[in-house]
């Protein structure tokens, strides 16, 4: 029989051999030999793949922390502009009651003024209506002695009388 197969195109195994003698293992030696190889590819599979979990894990792990310590920094920044309005809110406040302790004082001082104004009003009324009585006295005793009968003395006295009681009206007030 010919073999048909073209040997020229495949791989060829030397077969190893045992130790120093050279003799060539027996299919025991081989498959057994292929045992304990399956069991370090899968020992070694497994090593792999726990490794790659751990590494999995330690990425987690990393990206958590960088989450982490990026969510406080964000708290941080947000509790510093807190903190900032916060102390923004006491300046405006503290203004506040400066405007208003202002108020309170020119309302006090306005009232003080008003009131000094009319007590001034009052007396230069009452000074003025003494002056005018005073000069009216004057000139009607003048008159009276030097130039009025005494009928007419009595008319202009009657027309005096609204002063008088002016100034019992404003001294009344």
């Amino acid at each position: 029989m010919v073999d048909e197969f073209d040997y020229s195109n495949s791989l060829w195994w030397k077969l190893p051999t045992s130790g120093e003698t050279g003799t060539e293992l027996t299919v025991r030696e081989l498959e057994e030999m292929a045992c304990r190889q399956q069991h370090q590819i899968e020992s070694q599979r497994q090593l792999l793949a726990a490794k790659e979990q751990r590494l999995r894990y330690l990425k987690q792990h990393d990206a958590k922390h960088h989450q982490v310590a990026a969510e406080h920094e964000r708290l941080r920044r947000l509790r510093d502009r807190v903190e900032a309005q916060e102390q923004k809110l006491r300046k405006l406040r503290a203004l506040r009651g400066q405007v208003d302790q202002t108020k309170l004082n020119n309302a006090t001082l306005s009232r003080s003024m008003t009131q000094s104004l009319e007590e001034d009003f009052f007396d230069l009324v009452l000074i003025i209506i003494d002056v005018l009585l005073t000069l009216i006295n004057t000139n009607v005793t003048y008159k009276s002695k030097f130039m009025l009968p005494h009928s007419d003395y009595i008319k202009l006295n009657i027309k005096i009388q609204p002063l008088y009681l002016l100034k019992v009206v404003v001294v009344g007030l």
